[in-house]
């Protein structure tokens, strides 16, 4: 029987988030094709009818993933407020999306340091590189905006700031699920992600211009 335009588009939906599931359990050298399609409830040729091959769907997930951390950032640094106050929304407003969204970032996280390896995936690795780049650049270019109107200090590093930003929002929404922070193994019960305010002002306290206070 035929499948419909919807249907082929929802195998691919399932496909995805089970390889979403079975890449971050198992990791990328372990996985197999014939994991993730059983844990889809579909086959392997329903797999190869999207992708090409395990790079593929694994690249797939990869640039997904990026994709929408970029579009976030972009969005979020468009709305009104200060450089600082904008930068708390995109922490504070990082746990408040999706689960498709989360288990992308969740992917990469548990992922990226076990293929950095792998000469396979070598051409995943430069596009997702290639993307933290762009979303750097929208850091930076929000950084360059606020020192001009005096928001915040004119003598910092801007590529390192950028970099902190994000690697900050890593630290707090990216973590692994299957790791804790040193923190949370110390005081059971502490989740980060729940004092994304007050980690936000202790951090860039720091950024605010003599010449607004």
């Amino acid at each position: 029987m035929r499948r419909t335009k919807s249907e082929a588009e929802q195998t691919k939906n399932d496909l995805v988030m089970a390889a979403l599931e079975i890449f971050s359990e198992q990791g990328y050298a372990a996985t197999k094709l014939s994991d993730i399609a059983k844990r889809a409830g579909t086959t392997r040729g329903a797999i190869y009818w999207h992708f090409e091959n395990k790079d593929a769907l694994f690249s797939y997930l990869i640039n997904e993933g990026m994709n929408h951390l970029n579009i976030y950032v972009e969005e979020t640094y468009s709305t009104a407020g200060t450089f600082l106050e904008r930068t708390k929304k995109l922490y504070v407003g990082f746990k408040n999306m999706g689960k498709y969204e989360h288990a992308l970032f969740h992917f990469i996280k548990d992922n990226f340091l076990q293929v950095r390896k792998i000469p396979a995936v070598e051409s995943i690795l430069k596009s997702f590189f290639n993307k933290a780049i762009d979303a750097l650049k929208i850091v930076e270019r929000e950084i360059v905006k606020a020192q001009i109107i005096g928001e915040i200090k004119k003598d910092i590093d801007v590529e390192a700031y950028s970099a902190s930003i994000l690697n900050f929002l890593a630290l707090l929404g990216m973590k692994s699920k299957t790791e804790a922070s040193m923190i949370e193994v110390c005081l059971p019960g502490f989740e980060m992600k729940d004092y994304s305010n007050e980690l936000v002002e202790i951090v860039f306290n720091g950024l605010h211009s003599l010449e607004t206070k």
